[in-house]
Protein backbone atom coordinates (compact mmCIF):
# COMPACT_ATOMS: atom_id res chain seq x y z
CA UNK A 1 0.00 0.00 0.00
CA UNK A 2 1.31 3.67 -0.84
CA UNK A 3 0.74 6.41 1.34
CA UNK A 4 -1.92 7.61 -0.03
CA UNK A 5 -4.12 4.80 0.68
CA UNK A 6 -2.86 4.48 4.39
CA UNK A 7 -4.69 7.90 4.81
CA UNK A 8 -7.52 8.15 2.33
CA UNK A 9 -9.12 4.57 4.67
CA UNK A 10 -8.80 5.85 8.07
CA UNK A 11 -10.42 9.25 7.04
CA UNK A 12 -13.69 7.01 5.58
CA UNK A 13 -13.70 5.45 8.41
CA UNK A 14 -14.33 8.38 10.34
CA UNK A 15 -16.06 10.35 8.02
CA UNK A 16 -18.91 6.90 8.49
CA UNK A 17 -18.79 7.69 11.71
CA UNK A 18 -19.49 11.16 11.55
CA UNK A 19 -22.25 10.05 9.25
CA UNK A 20 -23.65 7.68 11.85
CA UNK A 21 -23.58 9.88 14.13
CA UNK A 22 -24.97 12.54 12.97
CA UNK A 23 -28.21 10.19 11.75
CA UNK A 24 -28.41 8.88 15.28
CA UNK A 25 -28.47 11.72 16.86
CA UNK A 26 -30.92 13.33 14.56
CA UNK A 27 -33.21 10.32 15.28
CA UNK A 28 -33.00 10.60 19.23
CA UNK A 29 -33.93 14.43 19.03
CA UNK A 30 -36.60 13.39 17.06
CA UNK A 31 -38.09 10.78 19.04
CA UNK A 32 -37.73 12.93 22.29
CA UNK A 33 -39.39 15.85 20.21
CA UNK A 34 -42.28 13.17 19.58
CA UNK A 35 -42.58 12.55 22.86
CA UNK A 36 -42.40 16.09 24.51
CA UNK A 37 -45.53 16.77 21.98
CA UNK A 38 -47.16 13.42 23.70
CA UNK A 39 -46.55 14.91 27.08
CA UNK A 40 -47.77 18.12 26.62
CA UNK A 41 -51.06 17.01 25.43
CA UNK A 42 -51.64 14.45 27.57
CA UNK A 43 -51.23 16.97 30.45
CA UNK A 44 -52.68 19.61 28.74
CA UNK A 45 -54.42 21.81 31.69
CA UNK A 46 -52.21 20.37 33.89
CA UNK A 47 -50.72 22.71 36.51
CA UNK A 48 -47.15 22.58 37.60
CA UNK A 49 -47.39 18.99 35.90
CA UNK A 50 -43.34 19.82 34.47
CA UNK A 51 -41.79 16.81 36.02
CA UNK A 52 -44.68 14.83 35.26
CA UNK A 53 -44.48 15.43 32.07
CA UNK A 54 -40.55 14.89 31.76
CA UNK A 55 -41.40 11.15 33.53
CA UNK A 56 -44.14 10.60 30.92
CA UNK A 57 -41.20 11.20 28.35
CA UNK A 58 -38.38 9.32 30.03
CA UNK A 59 -39.97 6.84 30.80
CA UNK A 60 -41.04 5.78 27.31
CA UNK A 61 -38.00 6.48 25.74
CA UNK A 62 -36.01 4.47 28.16
CA UNK A 63 -38.40 1.51 27.31
CA UNK A 64 -37.07 1.71 23.89
CA UNK A 65 -33.66 1.13 25.22
CA UNK A 66 -32.53 -2.57 24.72
CA UNK A 67 -32.42 -4.72 28.28
CA UNK A 68 -29.10 -5.31 27.47
CA UNK A 69 -28.06 -1.37 27.09
CA UNK A 70 -30.05 -0.44 29.95
CA UNK A 71 -27.17 -0.69 32.28
CA UNK A 72 -24.62 1.11 29.91
CA UNK A 73 -27.86 3.95 29.68
CA UNK A 74 -29.92 4.73 32.95
CA UNK A 75 -32.59 6.86 33.56
CA UNK A 76 -30.03 9.82 33.95
CA UNK A 77 -29.08 9.54 30.83
CA UNK A 78 -32.19 9.69 29.24
CA UNK A 79 -33.52 12.61 31.55
CA UNK A 80 -31.08 14.49 30.73
CA UNK A 81 -30.95 14.25 26.87
CA UNK A 82 -34.57 15.01 27.61
CA UNK A 83 -33.84 18.18 29.31
CA UNK A 84 -31.62 19.40 26.61
CA UNK A 85 -33.72 18.83 23.55
CA UNK A 86 -36.55 20.49 25.88
CA UNK A 87 -34.47 23.70 25.98
CA UNK A 88 -33.81 23.87 22.48
CA UNK A 89 -37.36 23.32 21.22
CA UNK A 90 -37.99 25.82 24.00
CA UNK A 91 -35.57 28.57 22.90
CA UNK A 92 -36.59 27.74 19.31
CA UNK A 93 -40.04 28.86 20.49
CA UNK A 94 -38.96 31.98 21.86
CA UNK A 95 -37.19 33.34 18.99
CA UNK A 96 -39.80 32.83 16.78
CA UNK A 97 -42.34 34.38 19.43
CA UNK A 98 -40.19 37.30 19.36
CA UNK A 99 -39.84 37.38 15.64
CA UNK A 100 -43.75 37.49 15.30
CA UNK A 101 -43.85 40.24 18.58
CA UNK A 102 -41.77 42.65 16.50
CA UNK A 103 -43.70 42.26 13.56
CA UNK A 104 -46.79 43.25 14.93
CA UNK A 105 -45.16 46.09 16.91
CA UNK A 106 -43.96 47.60 13.05
CA UNK A 107 -47.94 47.84 12.44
Amino acid sequence: MNMLEYLVYPALVIAIYVIKYFATNAKVKEMVAYWIKEAEETYVGAIDAGHTKQGYVVDHLYSMVPKYLQPVISKDNITEIVQRTFLYIENYADQQLDKVIDKIGKY
